[in-house]
């Protein structure tokens, strides 16, 4: 049995957003994963609610004319070296967020969108599904 990393995770998030298509992220999560983003008040629990908020918001992203980047990339302060994935939206450069993740038992058991400045991303220059 393959071991998924923060990496695979990472990867396999930023494909999602690139694609378009998040079946192959959404198998990753633990039925009771947690997503929390600096921009909203509550988390959101559970694969369920999950699922159906980020089908939704692929969906919307699609239909819009202002097209969404998703780029691997690791964090150089807060938590140095850590991989994360790297959000921009109109061109590579508008970067607005940074997504962090936790592994567990082959799982993610949660994943994060913040505020760029918290972590000064590197970018690696790969789009996964670009």
């Amino acid at each position: 049995m393959r071991v998924i990393s923060e990496k695979d995770a990472a990867a396999s998030y930023a494909r999602a957003w690139n694609t378009g298509k998040a079946w192959s992220f959404l198998r990753m999560l633990d039925r009771k994963v947690c997503y929390a983003s600096q921009w909203v008040f509550e988390e959101m629990k559970g694969r369920r609610a999950i699922r159906k908020y980020l089908k939704a918001k692929l969906k919307t992203m699609k239909k819009g004319d202002s097209p969404v980047f998703a780029e691997l990339g690791v964090s150089r302060i807060g938590d140095p070296g850590r991989d994360l994935v790297i959000m921009a939206q109109g061109d590579k450069e508008s970067v607005q967020a940074v997504v962090l993740f936790e592994v567990k038992q082959n799982r993610i058991i949660r994943f994060d969108m913040c505020m760029p400045g918290l972590y000064q991303p590197e970018g690696s220059g790969e789009y996964p599904g670009m």
